[in-house]
């Protein structure tokens, strides 16, 4: 049986070490082909998208639910916030106004309560939820990962589509192309999902590591021109199983990868995010306890091993734990989260890639106590134009960015106050709608989900 819990940053420092000795960079196992898995057609014993959810989750839509904007509002002087106060069994979260920058429009909950990534294109939002202990659907457990498609046509009114679980172990990144989904699935490693019918998600396969590895964090490219094309998947994995890199066919399978450890970390190297953009990749990487590093990778030789161009120290104490990070420009934003364990310290660290030789930190903005702390994956971001939305434990925080060396809090767009107690999210852009991510741990009370703001 896996060590479910081990995976958490809070395990005691004998597992640790012997993670560490098991999993470490220098002694990890080849991948064998005959891990790879075929979840078949549909669904089997081990997939089951749409199966069992006995009542749609919660959905709010303001313009049916609350009251008009001329009756119930209260608005303090605290940072430009509003709290709206419908009338009695409904309670929700505020229009933040016009001087807010963000009005929350709608939300709905997601199936586990807890979800991790947020992806949109086209009509479709896709959500990967973490787990399934909120209120787990008939035929599923509470240790299930699920990837869900909400249709946004009417951002008013965000409808549940589909759901596929990944029984037995979370959901931590996803990342698209084409009509493929690609799948950070903690011990069972990269999946794989045919989303060419957003309604009916299909398994087609996975890509099992070693047993002490978690599959973190994933991006996908295509290098080459014309008919020479090819898809690359990246999957970063915890406790020393650093980055593989996948040639992946149309449709699968994943084939072995080719593998990059950074030298930084000799004993212990965890990536726990990527990006990814032409001739460069970024991955923050760290040792699981005391360190981070973003590094620049040369991966214009593909399928060659990527070559280390350059990185930057963060350290845990001092600038925060584990999160995000976004490439705009020549500009990496980091999202570090609330460093729990010692110091309390988190918030926006901006990093300047120009020089993928010497990347250098050029700006910071400290967000503790409420940076946001997802123990084991801190919390996330999305960049549009001057301004980043840092998903904190509080809420979306609005930061202008213009001045890269001194970005600037605006104001906070508070979480439904139904999502509960709530940790962080994740977010992304679009058509000046923000669509976020709330993790909101069941274990503290809280259940999110999807979150549509409108930017002012």
């Amino acid at each position: 049986m896996k060590p479910t819990r081990w995976k958490y940053p809070r395990m005691g420092l004998a597992a640790a070490a012997l993670l560490g000795a098991l999993g470490g960079c220098g002694g990890r196992t080849p991948l064998d082909p005959a891990v790879s898995t075929d979840a078949g057609p549909g669904s089997d014993a081990r997939f089951r998208p749409d199966v069992g959810i006995a009542s749609p989750p919660e959905v709010y839509a303001p313009d049916v639910r609350i009251d008009p904007p001329d009756m119930g509002i209260d608005r303090p002087d605290v940072a430009g916030e509003s709290v709206i106060r419908p009338e009695a069994g409904i309670d929700q979260t505020r229009d933040l106004g016009a001087d807010a920058g963000l009005e929350l429009v709608s939300f709905i909950q997601s199936v586990g309560g807890t979800p991790i990534r947020v992806l949109k294109r086209d009509q479709y939002v896709f959500l990967g939820d973490w787990e399934n202990k909120a209120k787990p659907a008939p035929g599923s457990s509470g240790e299930d990962g699920s990837i869900q498609t909400y249709d946004v046509t009417d951002p008013l009114l965000p409808m549940l589509r589909s759901t596929l679980f990944t029984p037995g172990d979370q959901i931590q990144d996803l990342a698209i192309h084409g009509n493929w989904l690609f799948a950070a699935n903690d011990a069972l490693g990269l999946r794989l999902v045919d989303i060419s019918k957003p309604e009916a998600l299909r398994s087609v396969t996975n890509r099992v590591s070693d047993g002490f590895d978690y599959a973190t964090s994933v991006a996908v490219t295509v290098r080459g021109i014309g008919a020479s094309q090819q898809l690359y998947a990246f999957a970063g994995y915890l406790y020393g199983g650093a980055l593989d890199i996948h040639a992946v066919p149309d449709g699968g399978p994943i084939p072995n990868p080719i593998h990059y450890t950074s030298t930084a970390l000799p004993t212990r190297c965890d990536v726990y995010q990527i990006q990814v953009s032409g001739d460069r990749a970024y991955i923050l990487t760290g040792d699981g306890d005391t360190v981070a590093y973003v590094e620049s990778l040369d991966i214009s030789q593909l399928p060659a091993v990527p070559t280390a161009l350059g990185r930057v120290k963060l350290p845990f104490a001092t600038y925060g734990g584990i999160g995000d990070i976004r490439l705009s420009g020549d500009l990496l934003y980091y999202s570090a989260s609330d460093y729990t364990r010692s110091t309390r310290v988190g918030g926006l660290r901006i990093i300047s890639v120009q020089d993928p030789t010497q990347p250098a930190l050029v700006g910071s903005l400290d967000l503790s106590p409420s940076a946001g702390s997802i123990d084991w994956k801190g919390t996330g971001l999305a960049v549009a134009g001057q301004e980043v939305y840092f998903i904190t434990s509080s809420g979306v925080k609005v930061i202008d960015v213009s001045t890269p060396s001194r970005p600037t809090l605006r104001t906070t767009a508070a979480f439904p106050t139904s999502f509960g107690v709530c940790q962080g999210g994740t977010a992304v852009m679009e058509a000046d709608l923000l669509y976020v991510g709330a993790y909101c741990s069941p274990s503290s009370g809280g259940k999110g989900g999807l979150a549509i703001y409108r930017r002012h």
